[in-house]
């Protein structure tokens, strides 16, 4: 929230874009607003739109900057890698930052990481664009 205020104010003109985990979806790091819990920090004035990620989508994001940059990154940071680039195909031109809140070392062990292991991803379940 603190560094999305602040980008607004130093651009007026900057868009914020929220990733939000697919309700139902156990996305670690990321949770459905849905789900009840609002963090006390949270602004709903400060995003201009939210794209809904499921956990499919976000796990194969971690795959791809794994392997393209060799950055290790959770899921949640998968899920805003998906949101950046469903919302790069809306825009004609302009910059876009990414913040990726988590590292993914605590995920190792988790099969999802493994190489081949990628949950089957779904059309039905796929991102939605709020607004």
């Amino acid at each position: 929230m603190g560094v999305g205020q602040r980008l607004k104010e130093a651009n007026p003109g900057a868009q914020l874009v929220a990733a939000e985990a697919y309700p139902g979806d156990q996305l670690q790091g990321l949770q459905s607003m849905t789900s009840g819990y609002l963090p006390p920090i949270l602004d709903l004035a400060v995003p201009d739109s939210k794209i809904v990620v499921n956990a499919a989508s976000a796990f194969r994001a971690v795959h791809e900057i794994l392997a393209r940059e060799g950055i290790v990154v959770g899921p949640s940071s998968g899920a805003v890698m998906h949101a950046a680039r469903k919302w790069s195909q809306r825009i004609a031109s302009g910059n876009i930052v990414l913040m990726f809140a988590d590292s993914g070392w605590k995920y190792l062990g988790s099969s999802n990481l493994e190489p081949g292991n990628l949950p089957v991803d779904e059309d039905a379940l796929d991102d939605v664009l709020w607004w």
